[in-house]
């Protein structure tokens, strides 16, 4: 009978009453079962035997490289340091221009608008430069994205600058660029153009029909839905395909399957990403509620059923098989992210360093 030893450290914590096992050796974080929970411990201690209740489990942390049948590789003796430090590679540049926002989201999870830094050049440049060195010497490309926690067309002097340095790097160092953004939409129609010219990868907010929309953002003197379309027609007139994100709440999940259809037939949109909303920072006042398991299970089907007849796509992040998965958004990958102030980090799942500050 084979036996199984655990070869990474492996920490526990609790999240809303779910068991979260960490392998920080291996850069792996996946929930577990109360039986997941008890075999992780007992192997902490020794080998186990596999049955047919946990075979498959068992075979799974196997392919993560997390267990081994032979007991001499029981704990790992490379430490998580050695491996942030020796194999850590960026493979994206995420500048958060500015805190400033343009719109009032009822469940902004960063309470965007509430700060007014925007980066200064200086801080631009150094973390461009930086990330056009580390690309030309692993040969990768040079992707730059554009994040919140507010709008980054907010800052459009700065992105404007910003994609222009890049592209002096890029011609300098022999690399492809690519850029991305993730926005709500409003803005002048030069920053519209922009992004079309760049052949920017867009990822555009959009949380139903206009009632439902401009209930859910906010925008202050204006009709946040019908700017945010006045982006998604910009791109179908010049057939830039996008993408849109849309954050599920109880108030838009009975509109979202016919809202897809809509985007789908009307649009150039792609995929659409219905993200369940996350109670932190404005979210956390009730003012809207998350979904049930099974009703956005539900409405997440119904989609997909939709965007299949279409040839389109909806996707959801938390959707993966065995445990590791795709990450939320490139802040949250393998990307080396600066914020306005000028401090940068990259996060690894639910932990991140602060590293320094460019100055």
């Amino acid at each position: 009978m084979t036996h199984y030893f655990i070869n990474s450290r492996v920490r526990h914590f609790t999240r809303e009453d779910r068991d979260i096992v960490y392998f920080p050796d291996r850069s792996v974080i996946m929930q577990v079962n109360s039986a997941g929970l008890n075999l992780i411990e007992e192997m902490k201690t020794g080998g186990v035997k596999a049955d047919k209740d946990s075979l498959q489990f068992l075979d799974t942390m196997t392919d993560l490289e997390l267990l081994s049948t032979n007991k001499k590789a029981e704990v790992s003796s490379v430490k998580q340091t050695d491996i942030i430090s020796d194999e850590y590679d960026f493979r994206t540049l995420t500048l958060f221009l500015t805190e400033q926002c343009n719109l009032g989201c009822i469940y902004c999870y960063a309470d965007g608008g509430t700060g007014r830094r925007v980066m200064n050049y200086e801080t631009a440049e150094t973390a461009l430069k930086f990330m056009a060195d580390h690309c030309a010497e692993t040969k990768r490309d040079f992707h730059i994205a554009y994040h919140g926690s507010g709008e980054p067309t907010c800052a459009g002097g700065m992105l404007g600058q910003t994609v222009k340095l890049s592209e002096e790097l890029a011609e300098q160092k022999g690399l492809d660029l690519q850029f991305s953004i993730g926005t709500n939409g409003v803005m002048d129609d030069r920053y519209r153009n922009l992004l079309i010219e760049k052949d920017f990868d867009i990822s555009l907010s959009l949380d139903g029909f206009e009632n439902t929309h401009n209930a859910l953002r906010p925008m202050p003197d204006g009709n946040s839905f019908r700017e945010a379309m006045k982006t998604a027609y910009a791109c179908t007139g010049r057939d830039h395909p996008f993408s849109v994100r849309t954050t599920v709440t109880d108030r838009n999940m009975g509109e979202l399957d016919e809202f897809a259809s809509f985007l789908f037939k009307n649009t150039s949109c792609e995929v659409i990403q219905l993200e369940p909303v996350y109670t932190a920072g404005r979210a956390a006042s009730g003012a809207v509620r998350h979904p049930g398991i099974d009703e956005f299970t539900e409405m997440y089907f119904k989609c997909l059923e939709t965007a299949e007849s279409l040839d389109r796509n909806v996707c959801y992040s938390g959707i993966s098989y065995p445990a590791r998965r795709d990450f939320f958004c490139q802040a949250c990958g393998m990307s080396l992210c600066v914020r306005p102030d000028g401090i940068y980090f990259f996060f690894l799942f639910l932990f991140f360093q602060t590293l320094f500050k460019f100055s």
